[in-house]
């Protein structure tokens, strides 16, 4: 989802709903204590408001590979339980 929103990050309700996404996301992340993750989306977040498309874009492919990171722990987290 993020992804796409970046793709179409030029139009200004774009950028609105890129906000929201990534500040729900962030509050998620956050709340896991994914902190790696939680780094990216307060930088996506700014970088929006900018309307950076580039730096977006480039965010959010760090946020992608912190999420891809976490997963083996949630993973074996879940498997826990």
């Amino acid at each position: 989802k993020l992804r796409e929103m970046v793709g179409d990050g030029t139009k200004e309700g774009d950028w609105v709903a890129l906000d929201a996404l990534a500040h729900r996301f962030k509050g998620s992340s956050c709340n896991m204590g994914a902190l790696n993750v939680t780094a990216c989306l307060v930088k996506l977040r700014d970088l929006g408001k900018g309307k950076d498309l580039e730096g977006s874009r480039e965010m959010v492919e760090k946020a992608d590979e912190a999420v891809v990171e976490l997963r083996p722990a949630l993973e074996a987290f879940v498997a826990k339980k």
